[in-house]
């Protein structure tokens, strides 16, 4: 179903406890059905998660690593009541970005803790 999964871990932790996790699917060229899947996705979260909240409606913003800010994000955000969150997001990379570095659109949910949530924040 998915094209990679990414794990994240605090890499001085010796247990390497997972601090989150994401899948990613591949909409080359095809950002409309990154789109209808991501509501489906939302959709299906709202109707059928307990103990989550959901935090925002779908926004869009420029992502931050293209500076031509032509690429962009689409995302749904999800709270649980630990502080944890689920976010459901569509990339839409510049043609440029695709042709230099390979980067393709897609589809990606993401799992994370407080603690890289908050380091996400830091970092970026």
């Amino acid at each position: 179903t998915y094209d990679a999964l990414t794990f994240m871990f605090k890499t001085r932790d010796k247990k390497r406890k997972i601090i989150g996790i994401s899948a990613d699917r591949d909409y080359k060229e095809n950002i409309e059905d990154c789109f209808a899947e991501k509501d489906r996705l939302v959709a299906e979260m709202t109707n059928n998660l307990t103990g989550i909240k959901k935090i925002s409606k779908s926004h869009t913003g420029k992502h931050g690593y293209d500076k031509t800010g032509n690429s962009s994000v689409t995302v749904v955000d999800f709270k649980f009541k630990s502080g944890a969150k689920i976010a459901v997001a569509c990339y839409n990379w510049s043609e440029k970005l695709t042709k230099e570095k390979g980067y393709y659109d897609h589809l990606r949910i993401s799992l994370m803790n407080k603690y890289y949530i908050s380091f996400l924040r830091n970092a970026y």
